[in-house]
């Protein structure tokens, strides 16, 4: 028996996010979440040239038609936009989803919300069909990756403009972790500072 008096434990900031689709009156919000957690975060690993040209890409409209084409979901807090993840078909098989736009705000990292919001991405993968995940992980990212049992298959250098590349990390979720987790998430991954996890360009490979 519950006594109505005692301090009750309050939900955690990844429990009380609501996760929905993102409209058009949230592209503004979007853009801002991913400049500022990118330049934060993840840019602590890039060279300036490599973060600036992020940075003009995030303004461009080959980003927002880029996001277009996700099924891209955010997440909220008290009327905030903390977060965003999505995901995309991979190649032509049918079965491989690529896990997109895993993006959080610096003042909320390391609260269960990039890995609550990458966990419904690949649960709605999972339902339309894709059995299999992949990512494309800067290198502050990896370790969160690894977390939720990806596995690094190479790397490479991902094309941002016609004139600037960065160095990323490919991974994919082994068999054995690619089932829906469940949507409550213990506190994030420690491993690494949630940023920017996925650099999917106009060059996709």
């Amino acid at each position: 028996m519950v006594d109505p008096l005692s301090p009750q434990p309050s939900a955690s900031p990844a429990d009380r996010m609501t996760i929905r689709r993102v409209g058009m009156d949230d592209w503004a919000n979007v853009r801002y979440v991913h400049a500022t957690a990118f330049r934060i975060l993840a840019g602590r690993d890039c060279e300036p040239a490599e973060a600036e040209a992020f940075a003009a890409y995030v303004r461009s409209q080959d980003y927002a038609d880029r996001l277009q084409s996700e099924s891209l979901h955010a997440g909220w807090l008290d009327g905030e936009l903390v977060g965003t993840a999505g995901w995309t078909p991979a190649d032509d098989s049918g079965a491989l989803a690529r896990i997109t736009s895993v993006f959080v705000r610096p003042l909320f990292t390391r609260l269960g919300i990039g890995r609550r919001l990458t966990l419904d991405a690949e649960a709605r993968a999972h339902a339309a069909g894709f059995e299999r995940f992949s990512a494309r992980a800067t290198l502050n990212s990896v370790g969160f990756f690894e977390k939720l049992g990806y596995d690094v298959t190479s790397h490479g250098i991902h094309i941002i403009t016609t004139e600037q590349g960065m160095p990323i990390t490919y991974m994919r979720k082994h068999e054995a972790a690619a089932q829906p987790a469940a949507m409550p998430a213990p506190a994030e991954p420690q491993s690494q500072p949630l940023a920017f996890h996925n650099l999917v360009t106009p060059r996709a490979r």
